[in-house]
Formats: structure tokens, sequence, C-alpha cells
């Protein structure tokens, strides 16, 4: 009996797993840092198609479908497919996702310079 509840509760885990990852949104966003300018080039799932902004270090900024957020206050309300947080720590860049992500938490080596492709699975760089 112990055996067919350990059995019910991994397949319940499993299942939950793979249910988020064909959830995830369809995004692909351009990231590239130069010092403490952070740009973003959206080339699919987004209604902006570039932003730029100032993230100097441990400081956080939201981004959705629709643009720039104050981040995990308005996941709940917001109807945009996908919103993710980046802040840059410790020389990393990191992402972490609000909804619509296979991925938790992402991070990237990003000391001033740096070149991202950024989607729904994860980061690849240039």
């Amino acid at each position: 009996m112990k055996n067919a509840v350990f059995l019910v509760v991994g397949l319940t885990a499993l299942t939950g797993y793979a249910h988020s990852q064909s959830t995830a949104a369809d995004f692909q966003i351009e990231v590239v840092v130069k010092d403490e300018m952070v740009s973003l080039t959206c080339e699919q799932g987004c209604a902006w198609q570039e932003m730029t902004f100032t993230l100097g270090l441990y400081r956080q900024q939201g981004v959705d479908a629709y643009g720039m957020t104050k981040g995990k206050e308005e996941t709940a309300t917001s109807d945009s497919p996908f919103h993710f947080a980046l802040r840059r720590e410790n020389g990393q860049l990191v992402f972490d996702n609000l909804k619509g992500a296979a991925w938790v938490s992402l991070q990237a080596g990003c000391n001033k310079h740096c070149r991202l492709h950024l989607d729904s699975e994860g980061i690849k760089s240039y």
C-alpha cells in the first residue's frame, strides 16, 4: 500500500511538470546589456517591439507582453501570456519567471556587456 501512495504522488508531480511546460507562452526576446542600459527587442509574442531602460545593481524591472511592469503585484490581474522580472546581481543577469515560462529562474554571466536570446524555454548566448 505504501508503494501505491508514492506512485500516485510521483505521477501527480510529473503531470504538473508536463502541464506547465505545455502551457508556456510563445515569446522570443533579444536582450542586450551595455553597462547599466538594458535594451530588449521582441522578436515574437509581444505587443511592443523595442524598449530600453536603466537597470542598476540590485534593482528589478518587470516585463510582460505589453511592456514594462511594476513586478509581482501585476501578475494576478494581467492578461499577458508571460511575465518575468529582470535584475542584475553579482555580475549576473537574473530572470525570474512570474508567469508563462517553462523555467522558474535563469542566470547569465553579464557583468557589463552581453547579448542574449530569451524565450519560454530558457536563455541562449550569442
